[in-house]
């Protein structure tokens, strides 16, 4: 199962850019997710042992001679692709439903944090080139050199 889009943690660009409430909040969603994540894995085993039971079945049932390998390959087949719409249909519920969660939690998602992340960019350099500006002094004009004038040194014989 694919993520819900959660707060990612992007590295700090300087010291002074951490942002203490990000991290705890970063940190929340961390907890959040290891805690939505369990029942889901319990899940999955609990799917695969199921399917290991209704393989073992079938191929009791192909033994006993009930039904042909043919009808039984065709069974775990039909058996599989529900099981997996299942799985897609049960994913898009979950991850609306944590979307949901997150979005009543008050918590952000990735793409709030990522747009906001671009206004505070965009504020930065709009921020540093202001005071790039008021900082520039005028360079004192160059004094003309002048060239040194060469040396003759005597002929050596």
């Amino acid at each position: 199962m694919e993520a819900p889009d959660v707060v990612v943690l992007f590295p700090p660009r300087s010291k002074c850019d951490t942002m203490p409430a990000l991290d705890k909040e970063v940190s929340r969603m961390s907890d959040l997710k290891d805690l939505l994540s369990r029942p889901f894995l319990f899940g999955l085993g609990a799917m695969a042992l199921t399917g290991d039971r209704i393989r073992q079945f079938l191929d009791e049932s192909v033994a006993r001679g009930e039904i042909t390998r043919e009808q039984g390959s065709s069974l775990w087949s039909d058996i599989m692709t529900r099981a997996e719409e299942e799985r897609r249909n049960l994913e898009v519920r979950i991850n609306e439903q944590v979307r949901k969660a997150l979005q009543n939690a008050g918590l952000v998602t990735k793409g709030d944090l990522e747009l906001l992340r671009a206004r505070i960019d965009a504020i930065e350099n709009r921020l540093a080139r202001i005071e790039g500006a008021g900082r520039e002094e005028p360079e004192p004009e160059a004094t003309p050199t002048q060239p040194e004038p060469a040396t003759q040194e005597p002929p050596t014989a």
